[in-house]
C-alpha cells in the first residue's frame, strides 16, 4: 500500500515537473519567434480549399477532374441533424462546446493516461486543431508544428463561433471513398442528403473519419460498425442521446445505399489512380488530395465505344436464375506505344476504386493461349508451318488425355486448320514435342504470368493455377499486332504535382520477340480463324481482324470464355464469366468464347470505326505465298499445285526455307506399293519409330532421312517386301535434332524411277530448355533447341 501511494506521488511530480518544461519551452519558442509572422491563419485554405487532381487522356486533354468542387458539396450547420453533429463531437471533442480551440483539460487528462500507462496511448486534439492540422500544416510531428497548430486554433474560436467552426470542419473532413465534406459523404455511403441522415448512420460517417482505410464502411464494415456503436454509447455518456435511443441506433444494422457518382470513365480513372498511387508510394487519401495531375494513355474515343458496348444486355449471356449477371471485362491496347487506350472492370460501375476485373482478377484463358504459348513458339521453332500436319484423334500423353470441344476429331489437319477450329489434340502434340519448357519460355516474354505448379502439357489449353488477367493477355497479344515487339502494357504516362514538377515519367520497355516473317504468318492464321473458323461473329467487311476464342469448361457448362484479337492499330481482349462459379452460376456449354465475346469485341471495332476501314495486314518481306497440292500435303507431301480450286490450298512460308521444304516434294505418287508410311516416338526410349506396309514383293524399300539444315539424305536402312507391317527404330537419330525421313520403293530393274516416295517430319526433344529473346535484327535465321517434356499428370 505504501508503496502505491509513493508512485502515485513520483507520477503527480513528474507530470507537474514536465507541464513546467513544456511552460517553459512554449514561453521561448513565441518569444523568440516573430509572433505576428508565426501561425498565420489562412482562411482561403479551409473556405476556398481547391486541392483537386487533374487525370489527362493521352493527347494531353483533361479528361476528369477527381474530388473537386462536385465531390465536396458545402452545407450549412443549419442543414445537418443536430444528433448527428453531436455525434461527432461525441467521437471527436466531448468538450468542444466549453474550450477555446485548445483543451488544456483533455491535455492533462492524455498527460495523466500517458505517465499511468508509461507510453503515449491517448491524443488531445480539439476539432478546431484537426481543422487546422488538416487545412494548414503538414503531418511532421514536431513540437513547435504543435504549438503553431494550437496558436491557430485559438486564432480561429477568437474569429468565428462554434457553429461556423463545425461546420467547417463537418465541409472539409475526408470520409474515405472519394468523399470530402459530409454531404459528399452522406451521398456516397447512403444515396441521401446530409440532412436526411439518421443518428446511426451519422455516427458511421463519424466512425469513418478516424482512420478512412481501416472504417470507411464500404471498406471495412464491421470495424465501422463497430466503431459506430461506440460513438452512439459516448452519445448516450454524455447526455447527447437517452439510453432507448441509443439501444435503437445499435440494433439497427449497417445498410449502405452506395450511390458513387464519378462521371464517366471510371474504370480508367481508378486504374490511372491504382498506378499512380504505386508509383508513387503513397495512399489514395494522400493521392487524392495532393492536387496531382495524372497523365494517361486513354482514348476517350475508343472508352466510349467499350462503355456504350456494354450497355447493351442483348451482347451478354442472360443472368443466372437468381438474377445475377454475367460479369465481363475487356482492355483495349495501341500495339505500338504499348498503351492502354480503354478499359472495362465490370458491367457496372458503382464504387469508386472497386474490384477491376481487367486487372486485378486471373481467369484460365482456354484456348486463347494458343497462339502465345503454343503455336507462336512453334513457327518461330522453324519446325512447324501453317501447312505442318497433326493427327487429330484421342491422344494419350503419358496419362493426360486432352479432349476436342464436344468430343468431336477430324483425323488428319493442318496447323492452320487446327487453329481455326481450335482443336486440342494438335495444341498439346505440337507442346509435348517442343517441350513445355520452352514454349513457357517465350510466353513469359510476353508478359504471360506462371506459377511454379504451372508444369504440364494441360497449359497448351489454358490449364493454369492461376490464369492471366485481361491486361496480361491483351498485352500479349498486342505484340503480334506490333509485328512481333513486345511492349509492357501501361496506363500512366506522367505524373506532375501541382506545381508542375515531374513526378514520374514512363520509360520504353519494348523489345522483339520474334521475327516480321513468324509474326505475319501467325497473324494470316489468326485471320483465317476469323474469316472461316469458330470466331466468325467477330468478323467486320471493313475492319480486317486477326482473332482468337478462349473457353474455360466446368463440370457443369462453362466457367470463363475469351475473345482475344487485333489489327494493326488495336488489340483487344474481352472476358466474361461469373465472379464465383457453382452449379447456380456458370455459363451454358454452348456459350464459348466465339459468341458473346466476340460479338462484344465486334460492337467495340464498330464503335471505334463507324464505317471506316480498318488498316490492312500488309505481308512483309521474307514471306511468299505458296499454292500446294490439297492431296499430297494430306500425306505429308509439300507439292506444289498444278490446279486451282478444291484441290489446291495456299499457305504462306518464309521464303528462305521454301526451297528446302519443297526439295521433299515427291515422285510419280502412290501405286500400291506402299501403305500406312508414319513416324511416331518410342516412349521408353524417345526415338523415331518408322512404320510402313510393303505391298509388292518385285520392290525394295530405301528408308531415307534428312538431318535439320543439312542439303543431303542419307540411307538409314533398306527394306525387302515383307508380309506382315515393317516397324523400325532409329536408334541412331541424335537428340535435339529434326529430321525429315523419306520412303522410295524401288523396282531393282529400274532403280531410277522410284514407283512410289513420301515422306515425314519427326523432332526429337532436346537435352535442355534454352530459350533467350534474339536478336533477330542481327540474327535473322533462328537457331532454338526444343526442350524436354516433363513428367506429366493427369490435368483437367
Amino acid at each position: 500500500m505504501e508503496l502505491t501511494t509513493t508512485r502515485k506521488v513520483l507520477r503527480i511530480v513528474a507530470l507537474i515537473l514536465l507541464l513546467l518544461v513544456l511552460c517553459a519551452i512554449t514561453f521561448t519558442t513565441v518569444f523568440f519567434l516573430n509572433i505576428q509572422d508565426f501561425a498565420q491563419l489562412d482562411m482561403n485554405k479551409i473556405l476556398g480549399a481547391d486541392q483537386s487532381t487533374l487525370i489527362y487522356d493521352y493527347k494531353g486533354e483533361v479528361i476528369r477532374t477527381v474530388y473537386s468542387g462536385e465531390n465536396r458539396v458545402w452545407v450549412d450547420i443549419e442543414e445537418i441533424p443536430r444528433e448527428v453533429q453531436l455525434a461527432f463531437v461525441a467521437a471527436e471533442d466531448a468538450r468542444f462546446y466549453q474550450h477555446s480551440g485548445v483543451d488544456v483539460r483533455r491535455i492533462f487528462g492524455a498527460l495523466w493516461a500517458d505517465i499511468k500507462a508509461g507510453k503515449l496511448v491517448q491524443g488531445a486534439s480539439t476539432i478546431t486543431q484537426q481543422l487546422i492540422k488538416n487545412s494548414h500544416l503538414t503531418r511532421t510531428k514536431t513540437f513547435v508544428r504543435k504549438i503553431e497548430e494550437a496558436l491557430m486554433a485559438i486564432k480561429l474560436e477568437q474569429a468565428y463561433d462554434k457553429d461556423e467552426i463545425l461546420e467547417m470542419y463537418l465541409n472539409y473532413i475526408y470520409f474515405g471513398g472519394g468523399a470530402y465534406g459530409i454531404q459528399a459523404a452522406a451521398q456516397r455511403y447512403f444515396s441521401k442528403d446530409a440532412r436526411d441522415l439518421t443518428v446511426e448512420e451519422g455516427a458511421s460517417l463519424a466512425a469513418a473519419i478516424k482512420s478512412p482505410s481501416n472504417y470507411a464502411p464500404h471498406i471495412e464494415p464491421e470495424n465501422n460498425k463497430g466503431r459506430r456503436d461506440v460513438i452512439l454509447g459516448l452519445m448516450e455518456e454524455y447526455g447527447f442521446l437517452d439510453a432507448q435511443a441509443a439501444a435503437d441506433a445499435k440494433a439497427k444494422p449497417l445498410v449502405l445505399r452506395e450511390n458513387e457518382k464519378t462521371g464517366q470513365f471510371g474504370w480508367y480513372v481508378d486504374a490511372a489512380l491504382m498506378e499512380a498511387a504505386s508509383t508513387l508510394g503513397m495512399s489514395f487519401e494522400s493521392l487524392l488530395t495532393g492536387g496531382y495531375r495524372i497523365y494517361t494513355e486513354m482514348d476517350p474515343v475508343v472508352q466510349s465505344a467499350a462503355e456504350e458496348a456494354y450497355k447493351n444486355p442483348e451482347l451478354f449471356p442472360e443472368n443466372a436464375a437468381d438474377g445475377t449477371k454475367v460479369e465481363s471485362a475487356m482492355v483495349v491496347m495501341d500495339p505500338a506505344s504499348g498503351g492502354v487506350r480503354a478499359m472495362i472492370g465490370g458491367r457496372d460501375y458503382s464504387v469508386q476504386l472497386g474490384l477491376n476485373r481487367a486487372t486485378s482478377v486471373r481467369r484460365s484463358p482456354g484456348s486463347s493461349i494458343k497462339p502465345i504459348l503454343v503455336y507462336l513458339p512453334a513457327l518461330m521453332s522453324g519446325r512447324y508451318t501453317g501447312a505442318s500436319l497433326f493427327l487429330d484423334e484421342p491422344t494419350d500423353f503419358n496419362g493426360y488425355s486432352p479432349r476436342n470441344f464436344g468430343d468431336k476429331y477430324e483425323g488428319t489437319i493442318t496447323l492452320r486448320h487446327a487453329v481455326e477450329q481450335s482443336s486440342n489434340v494438335p495444341a498439346v502434340t505440337a507442346m509435348d514435342a517442343l517441350g513445355v519448357e520452352y514454349c513457357k519460355a517465350f510466353a513469359q516474354e510476353a508478359g504471360i504470368p506462371f506459377t511454379s505448379q504451372d508444369t504440364g502439357l494441360s497449359l497448351a489449353l489454358g490449364g493454369f493455377s492461376t490464369g492471366v488477367s485481361p491486361l496480361e493477355l491483351c498485352g500479349a497479344y498486342a505484340m503480334m499486332a506490333n509485328d512481333g515487339v513486345y511492349t509492357q502494357p501501361k496506363v500512366v504516362t506522367r505524373i506532375e504535382d501541382r506545381e508542375g514538377n515531374v513526378l514520374y515519367a514512363a520509360g520504353s520497355t519494348s523489345k522483339r520477340l520474334i521475327k516480321s516473317s513468324v509474326n505475319f504468318m501467325m497473324t494470316d492464321i489468326l485471320r483465317s480463324t476469323v474469316e472461316e473458323g469458330n470466331c466468325g461473329r467477330l468478323a467486320l467487311s471493313n475492319v480486317p481482324l486477326a482473332g482468337k476464342s478462349g473457353t474455360h469448361g466446368h463440370t457443369v457448362g462453362n466457367r470463363d470464355i475469351w475473345m482475344a484479337s487485333y489489327n494493326k492499330e488495336y488489340a483487344m481482349v474481352t472476358w466474361m464469366g461469373f465472379d464465383v462459379t457453382d452449379e447456380d452460376h456458370h455459363l451454358p456449354g454452348n456459350v464459348t468464347g466465339g459468341t458473346y465475346p466476340a460479338q462484344l469485341s465486334r460492337a467495340v471495332y464498330q464503335g471505334i470505326y463507324g464505317e471506316k476501314a480498318g488498316p490492312e495486314f500488309s505481308v512483309p518481306e521474307g514471306v511468299t505465298r505458296v499454292s500446294l497440292d490439297a492431296a499430297s500435303l494430306m500425306d505429308g507431301i509439300l507439292k506444289l499445285a498444278t490446279d486451282t480450286g478444291e484441290n489446291a490450298v495456299s499457305e504462306y512460308f518464309e521464303t528462305a526455307s521454301l526451297a528446302t521444304l519443297l526439295s521433299n516434294q515427291g515422285g510419280p505418287g502412290e501405286s500400291g506399293a506402299v501403305s500406312g508410311f508414319d513416324v511416331t516416338t518410342d516412349d521408353a526410349t524417345k526415338k523415331p519409330i518408322i512404320s510402313f506396309s510393303t505391298n509388292e514383293a518385285a520392290l525394295r524399300y530405301q528408308l531415307m532421312r534428312r538431318a535439320e539444315g543439312a542439303s543431303s539424305y542419307e540411307v538409314v536402312k533398306e527394306f525387302s517386301h515383307s508380309g506382315s507391317p515393317i516397324v523400325y527404330v532409329d536408334s541412331s537419330a541424335q537428340d535435339g535434332i529434326g529430321y525429315t525421313y523419306y520412303l522410295a520403293a524401288v523396282d531393282s530393274a529400274a532403280p531410277q524411277e522410284p514407283v512410289y516416295e513420301t515422306s515425314k517430319i519427326f523432332f526429337l526433344p532436346a537435352a535442355a530448355p534454352s530459350w533467350t529473346p534474339p536478336d533477330w535484327e542481327a540474327t535473322p535465321s533462328p537457331s532454338l533447341e526444343p526442350s524436354p517434356t516433363p513428367a506429366e499428370s493427369p490435368a483437367a
